[in-house]
């Protein structure tokens, strides 16, 4: 149950859904507000990947980042999900870390990102 209703069906709509059940097995409740607005999604999405390459961030990297700032502002919903991205570009211990704020496996680039 969510506060939203459904939105209408749609091929983005389709489309978020399908590849949250592929990924995760169920549908995020935060795809389901983006499912509104697919098309919204895919443009933000879009300019975050394309400002991150101009800033020559690796994926690791970015997750940092993503992770520091919902971390400062108390997003536990965004510093988990990138958490778990994470995972994909380095070990679970570092994801770990960074939730929790320990510097040790980060390297002085990614301290600077996060700070």
């Amino acid at each position: 149950m969510t506060f939203l209703e459904e939105p209408a069906p749609s091929a983005g709509q389709e489309r978020l859904y399908a590849a949250d059940v592929a990924d995760h097995g169920n549908v995020w409740d935060l795809t389901r507000v983006w499912a509104h607005r697919p098309e919204a999604k895919e443009q933000l999405m879009g300019l975050f990947a394309s400002t991150a390459e101009a800033a020559g961030l690796t994926p690791r990297e970015r997750a940092v980042v993503v992770i520091a700032q919902a971390a400062t502002i108390g997003d536990s919903y965004c510093a988990v999900a990138w958490g778990k991205r994470l995972t994909d570009w380095a070990a679970p211990e570092t994801a770990i870390a960074a939730l929790t704020g320990d510097d040790q496996p980060l390297s002085e680039r990614e301290l600077a990102l996060a700070a």
